[in-house]
């Protein structure tokens, strides 16, 4: 079920690049107009997971993000000792500072973000974690409000709470992680 999934989001990803390749944002005059957008990761949504976010443009080159995530995780062995599956849900905020553009235009991205969850696969008795993450990457926008992003992720979730196992106070999972963002999304 997992490859039929991964290969109908492949197949829209395909279908959405070759459809919106005629008319691109950044050729547009209208184009600054836009001033929120909205967009999922296909990625995650292949394995089963969301990751949604509200992008709402504060200054030129400046926005401000607000993500949701959540969905049945199966994290491989290298982040947890073992392989492990589970429950994950969080929120998150951030900003997103266009480096090389203004915001909602063709461009590289910066995104530091801060991420709340709750996730049955830490072992502390409230399950909470918190996620700091760095995003740089690529946007590309269309004149018909479609979006398309490729990021690179590094995370690094911290156990918060007292670890049920060792019985300490604090427990850091210092392991930082990357992790292919691939997102589509419609900006207004």
């Amino acid at each position: 079920m997992k490859k039929l999934i991964t290969i109908s989001v492949l197949a829209c990803l395909a279908q959405f690049s070759v459809e919106a390749s005629a008319s691109r944002i950044s050729e547009t005059p209208n184009s600054s107009e836009r001033t929120m957008g909205i967009k999922v990761d296909a990625l995650f949504i292949s394995q089963g997971l969301i990751d949604l976010e509200f992008d709402a443009k504060l200054q030129e080159k400046l926005s401000i993000v607000f993500s949701l995530d959540g969905g049945s995780a199966i994290l491989p062995s290298m982040f947890l000792g073992s392989a492990k599956a589970g429950l994950a849900l969080g929120v998150g905020s951030g900003v997103r500072l266009n480096l090389s553009s203004t915001a909602f235009k063709d461009g590289w991205y910066l995104k530091p973000m801060l991420r709340f969850a709750y996730s049955n696969l830490i072992h502390t008795q409230n399950k909470l974690v918190l996620i700091p993450t760095v995003e740089g990457g690529y946007d590309w926008f269309w004149a018909n409000g479609f979006w398309f992003s490729l990021g690179l992720a590094i995370h690094m979730p911290i156990a918060l709470g007292i670890n049920q196992d060792t019985n300490s106070a604090f427990v850091a999972n210092s392991v930082f992680f990357p992790l292919l963002g691939v997102g589509l999304g419609y900006s207004f």
